[in-house]
């Protein structure tokens, strides 16, 4: 069960201090929820959604691959936590007169994603 919707999470994604918002509001749900189940049959009724809260915070604090483009074409991949943080890395670890990660396409890898920026070197 969701207790966080996906639009929610990736706006999270975006800024260090969006991310730790929403983990904190998560990690409060969740003891708030855990501290009401006084009995078995409650506690179990309530596993999923706690379950759905853990998996939340876990996926916001974990490094994610992040694919971006460069202002004068091509494609690279860095790992953050954020999009913040990922435009960071791209931008010390890559970035040179002629190489400008554009900020506006950074996103979270996905395998679809991928795969078809891989395509281009077929």
């Amino acid at each position: 069960m969701a207790i966080t919707s996906e639009k929610t999470i990736n706006a999270a994604l975006n800024t260090n201090k969006a991310q730790k918002k929403l983990v904190r509001k998560l990690a409060k749900k969740h003891l708030l929820l855990t501290s009401l189940a006084g009995t078995v049959e409650a506690l179990e009724a309530l596993t999923d959604i706690t379950k759905g809260i853990r998996d939340s915070i876990e996926y916001l604090e974990s490094r994610k691959e992040w694919n971006f483009n460069w202002i004068d074409g091509g494609w690279n991949s860095t790992f953050a936590v954020t999009r913040e943080d990922a435009i960071a890395n791209a931008v010390s670890e890559f970035s040179s007169d002629t190489l400008v990660p554009d900020s506006e396409t950074f996103r979270v890898a996905t395998d679809a994603d991928t795969k078809a920026l891989l395509s281009l070197f077929y």
